[in-house]
């Protein structure tokens, strides 16, 4: 089956708690028309019947290979399987999700004809037959390198500075990396990062790349959005994460010694702090917002988040209300910070009963 000419591409798919989608994902990949795969199926300690799928599924066809491991979580489970890759090329799926029968094919026609460092494609938000969304990226289809590779360096997080609209998706799963370069940039990923898994991975990739290949007309990858009843306990280590991902990341972009790839990450950080402060302070009742703002000053004061954050944000095009919200927490005060935290919360109480009305 394999072609000396083609490469083969290896395939790792992180498995742990998706036992009623997993049997979709895996089939999904065997029935590619690009055929010279390698499949990888790293069971992450799955607590259900995923791992007796896979197996039963490596039975049957011998391009799976599956690993079997104790839980350590997602990036330990796509360590695992970048040390077990053999090809040239390697990609992720999550295991909840799956692929169009052409998928492979698409991209690797650019692999073929091109070699790049990497491709950078589209996407579906799947959420039934009836129910999906394509998503692009900002930054335009084409082939990147030398002074054009600079511009899409320039602008990975954000085309032009536009707060914040992904202008190369971090996910792993929307990309094909070269292996060799894939290894000597992704064992260096903390395993304890839980938020921004997908950046700490692409984005110092992205960097040392020479050679990269956007294609917004591929998006047969279907990420599967389950709708479901959320938590309403707020999590306690939004910022710790924030700041433990911001701080493995600014070495790669300091880097580069530009100011405009500087800029890049901290409009990033922005974006993270911005998700952290609105998960803490959403649904709050009024008379316990004293309380949770106090909550929010002790976790702040436990991380990293917002070190050196005000050397930057007033150079960054955000939203005004966000940029004032920043400032007021990354220089501790507290008192105006929930001053117009409660502000607000009157302002939208006034116009949701008028509009009642």
């Amino acid at each position: 089956m394999n072609d000396n000419n083609t490469p083969i591409l290896s395939v790792i798919v992180p498995v742990y708690g998706v036992e009623q989608y997993i049997e979709q994902c895996i089939t999904s990949l065997l029935i590619q028309t690009y055929s010279n795969l390698e499949i990888i199926l790293v069971d992450d300690g799955s607590k259900g019947k995923e791992g007796e799928i896979c197996d039963l599924f490596a039975q049957k066809d011998s391009r799976i290979k599956v690993i079997h491991k104790e839980n350590a979580g997602l990036v330990a489970a796509r360590k695992s399987g970048i040390k077990a890759a053999t090809a040239d090329y390697v990609t992720f799926v999550d295991g909840d999700d799956f692929v169009a029968k052409d998928y492979y094919k698409e991209i690797m026609n650019w692999v073929i004809k091109e070699r790049p460092d990497l491709v950078a494609v589209g996407f579906t938000r799947y959420r039934s037959e009836e129910d999906s969304s394509v998503y692009v990226q900002s930054m335009d289809s084409g082939i990147y390198e030398g002074e054009r590779l600079d511009y899409l360096k320039n602008n990975t997080n954000c085309k032009d500075a536009c707060y914040y609209d992904y202008s190369i998706f971090p996910s792993t799963w929307s990309k094909v990396y070269k292996r060799k370069n894939l290894i000597r940039n992704a064992m260096t990923v903390p395993e304890k990062i839980r938020v921004g898994e997908d950046s700490a991975f692409s984005f110092p990739y992205i960097l040392s790349s020479e050679k990269v290949i956007v294609d917004n007309s591929i998006t047969g990858y279907y990420y599967r959005e389950v709708l479901g009843s959320m938590s309403r306990k707020p999590d306690m280590g939004l910022f710790s994460d924030a700041g433990m991902l911001y701080k493995y990341l600014k070495p790669f972009y300091s880097a580069t010694n530009k100011r405009e790839v500087m800029e890049q990450l901290e409009l990033y950080r922005i974006s993270l702090l911005e998700n952290a402060i609105c998960k803490l302070t959403d649904s709050v009742m009024f008379s316990e917002i004293h309380k949770r703002c106090r909550m929010i000053k002790q976790l702040v004061e436990e991380s990293e988040a917002f070190d050196g954050v005000e050397d930057y944000i007033g150079n960054l095009k955000i939203p005004k209300r966000l940029k004032e919200q920043i400032e007021l927490v990354a220089t501790q005060k507290w008192f105006v910070f929930e001053l117009k935290w409660r502000l607000h919360v009157i302002k939208r109480a006034i116009k949701n009963t008028i509009r009642k009305e």
